[in-house]
């Protein structure tokens, strides 16, 4: 099976070796430059969490028109502008299966013609959501192929409606938002949540959750939910993070060490 990767960040190079480790052929596209050794590195970190792994072929790509006409899943920056003007472009090119990686937007507020298939980071979790209202009949056969191929690999593919966070990201970001605001409005200390937070989420970190997310992604995450569920409560301890470039695991940084200056 052929596919598209649009993206090569945090996600989108870890679903092209997701791909790859199934057998498939993945055709990697990016506008900046890709790095191949980033990409075998994605793949051997992930090859051991897998189970019956194939390689298959990859292909890198400087030009967005160069891309086969075959199913495509684009995981670029979290940007509405961005994502509706790559899926144009594409389009005049390619009819096949599109998929969108975003959770923090609906599908449908990128084009009523394509499904979401949702991620997590990191890829190992080995959980999707796919939000497919909008399939066509001739798409079903591609769809159905490529799911069956992550189940193969042990992934659960759980099936959601079209709203913004799908699932998991709205649990999840209701309860980042919440460990925020017990720092900033109540004066809570991160050992004090941890202590608890663990004991509730079997040993989980809510602060190593924010760095591996990214706090950039994190803070535009939930910027989107907000717009349409005024009960998220946005942290001012992630813009400040922004402001001083501390972005989490992706620059070496960590949301603990401003925490205290809030």
């Amino acid at each position: 099976m052929m596919i598209n990767v649009l993206g090569f960040g945090l996600m989108g190079k870890q679903i092209s070796a997701l791909l790859y480790l199934s057998g498939c052929e993945v055709n990697i596209y990016s506008r900046n430059d890709i790095n191949e050794k980033d990409f075998l590195r994605q793949v051997k970190i992930l090859k051991k969490s897998l189970r019956d792994t194939r390689e298959g072929k990859y292909v890198l790509y400087a030009e967005l028109n160069e891309l086969p006409n075959c199913t495509t899943i684009e995981s670029v920056v979290e940007d509405i502008t961005i994502k509706k003007e790559i899926y144009e472009k594409i389009r005049l090119n390619n009819n096949s299966l599109y998929l969108t990686n975003t959770s923090s937007y609906s599908p449908d507020e990128i084009s009523s013609e394509i499904l979401g298939m949702h991620f997590f980071n990191p890829i190992s979790l080995g959980l999707i959501e796919l939000s497919n209202n909008n399939v066509k009949q001739e798409e079903l056969g591609d769809l159905s192929s490529l799911v069956s191929k992550f189940e193969s690999l042990g992934y659960v593919v759980v099936d959601v409606n079209e709203n913004r966070g799908y699932i998991g990201n709205y649990i999840l970001f209701h309860e980042i938002s919440s460990a925020l605001k017990l720092v900033e409005k109540f004066g809570y200390g991160v050992e004090q949540i941890n202590q608890v937070y663990s004991k509730l989420y079997d040993g989980r970190d809510i602060f190593f959750i924010i760095d591996l997310i990214g706090i950039d992604v994190s803070y535009k995450i939930l910027s989107n939910l907000k717009e349409v569920d005024e009960t998220i409560y946005m942290p001012k301890t992630l813009k400040k993070a922004l402001e001083r470039n501390i972005l989490g695991r992706k620059n070496k940084t960590t949301i603990k060490s401003i925490i205290e200056d809030v």
